[in-house]
């Protein structure tokens, strides 16, 4: 492993996932009260609007991270989607090292280790 590749301490990670998180859904809140503020929509119909900024941002983070694009709707679900987005965020601040599985689709990545029983067993 190269000195570029060494993974960041776990205090590192927290400060920096903790400053992303917090700056990304602080914003998400601002961009939501000015765009209720210029356009004179309540805010419960301004809120899934101002979510497509962050939508779009996980999109693209979602594959990097060992999650598949279309994930990003998590999202939507209250409260989940902070937990999901702070998880993102979490495995963000370790690139280029890894510590969770790739996905099957990603090619060139290496795949669960091969089933040892045989075909008609019940593996355990």
């Amino acid at each position: 492993m190269s000195q570029f590749s060494r993974p960041r301490t776990t205090r590192a990670r927290v400060v920096i996932t903790a400053v992303v998180a917090v700056t990304a859904w602080l914003g998400l809140a601002a961009l939501d009260n000015a765009l209720a503020d210029h356009t004179g929509l309540p805010l419960w119909l301004t809120g899934p609007i101002s979510l497509v900024p962050m939508l779009v941002l996980h999109t693209w983070a979602a594959p990097r991270v060992g999650y598949r694009w279309f994930d990003a709707a998590v999202l939507l679900v209250p409260f989940l989607g902070v937990v999901w987005s702070v998880r993102v965020i979490w495995r963000l601040t370790l690139l280029p090292v890894r510590d969770w599985a790739p996905l099957p689709s990603q090619p060139g990545q290496p795949g669960p280790p091969p089933a040892t029983t045989l075909p008609g067993e019940v593996a355990l």
